[in-house]
């Protein structure tokens, strides 16, 4: 009898262990998803990080554990890259190519063909401090100043005269007073028509006691002028200017248009063609400047010269023979100098004159002062977009 009902008992509590088991399975009444957090993002991407997605709860009508947590969401995506503005392509993925992107919004849409016998496009810098051209604007096209030109005038160097040269002394006269202190007027002047020759002294039976040399005046010759050179300093315009070159275009613009790059920092804005002379700014470039490429110089010194020889003394001699009748010229002669000094003679009766070296006197010198000057030339004009 325990042997029967002990078995009974253990088949009743088999059983409805099964029965229990069965309804823990298959009694679900829903899932919920609770608080619990599940597990973490993935890495973060470098345009930002993920977030993990929330761990979802299972219930049940019977006792039972909560569920396991969903997985973790995907980290967010990388930065989008940065739109090259020169390449032609969309290179940020935004349907937006160069100069319709929003981020080339310093550069500019410039028509390809230009107007006839203008060159560019290029970008201008204007200023004080003229850089090289680098970066997207890489080759120098133009050198050139602006504004007002500065050119002070010559500093020249004094001139003056040498020595004069090649000066003619003519034969100097002589005049004679029949007293012995040369008083009066003179009652005969001779003048020789050689030197160093012979000549009677005219008339000489009245008895000239005394004679003066007269002072020859010098003819002819010059002096050699010196000086009178230049010293030119340097003319410049306010404003240095350079223009540079050989930018690599884009697309993104409407019609034939090019998508352009800025010029950079200093350099004016907008993009600029140019052409000799001075012309008119059209659309779409109307901003309009005025360079110059040379200075037209003249700045110097006016050449020195030098006046006629002035104040020389030619010197020369005339030897008196003594005698009335003396027309041979024999004897010991009495010297005469050609210096306006009295002589005392014994009746002059022949003469000869031996002429002398010339000396001293001067040029005057003129010249030598700062002439010309400087004024702008090679004009150009530069039209550039606002």
């Amino acid at each position: 009898m325990r042997s029967l009902a002990t078995a009974l008992m253990a088949f009743a509590t088999t059983g409805l262990l099964t029965v229990a088991g069965c309804n823990a399975l298959l009694d679900i009444d829903h899932i919920d998803f609770g608080n619990s957090q599940g597990g973490a993002g993935a890495a973060a991407g470098s345009g930002g990080t993920g977030t993990g997605g929330d761990g979802a709860t299972t219930t049940t009508t019977t006792t039972g554990g909560g569920g396991s947590g969903a997985e973790g969401g995907d980290g967010g995506g990388g930065g989008a890259p940065a739109e090259n503005c020169t390449n032609g392509v969309d290179d940020n993925d935004d349907t937006l190519v160069d100069c319709a992107d929003p981020l080339c919004d310093s550069y500019t849409c410039v028509a390809q063909t230009l107007p006839p016998f203008w060159s560019g496009p290029v970008v201008l810098y204007v200023g004080t401090s003229a850089p090289t051209c680098s970066g997207a604007w890489p080759t120098l096209s133009v050198t050139a100043g602006s504004g007002t030109l500065s050119a002070p005038p010559a500093t020249c160097t004094s001139c003056s005269c040498g020595s004069p040269q090649a000066v003619t002394c003519p034969i100097g006269s002589t005049s004679f007073w029949t007293g012995n202190s040369c008083n009066g007027s003179a009652t005969l002047t001779q003048t020789p028509s050689a030197p160093n020759t012979c000549f009677a002294v005219t008339n000489a039976v009245v008895g000239y006691l005394s004679a003066e040399g007269n002072p020859s005046t010098a003819t002819g010759g010059s002096c050699t002028a010196t000086g009178g050179s230049a010293t030119i300093p340097t003319a410049s315009y306010t404003d240095d200017v350079v223009i540079c070159e050989g930018a690599t275009s884009g697309e993104g613009c409407t019609g034939a248009e090019a998508c352009m790059p800025p010029g950079g920092t200093g350099f004016e804005p907008g993009v600029c063609i140019y052409r000799d002379g001075n012309r008119s700014c059209d659309a779409p470039f109307t901003v309009k400047h005025t360079i110059h490429t040379t200075i037209d110089d003249s700045r110097g010194c006016s050449t020195c010269l030098c006046g006629a020889p002035s104040g020389v003394s030619c010197g020369g001699t005339t030897s008196l023979y003594q005698g009335a009748t003396n027309s041979t010229c024999t004897g010991s002669p009495v010297t005469v100098s050609h210096t306006g000094t009295c002589t005392t003679v014994a009746a002059a009766g022949s003469m000869s004159y031996a002429s002398g070296s010339p000396s001293g006197g001067g040029c005057a010198a003129t010249g030598g002062a700062p002439s010309g000057s400087a004024a702008p030339s090679g004009q150009v004009t530069v039209c550039c977009t606002p």
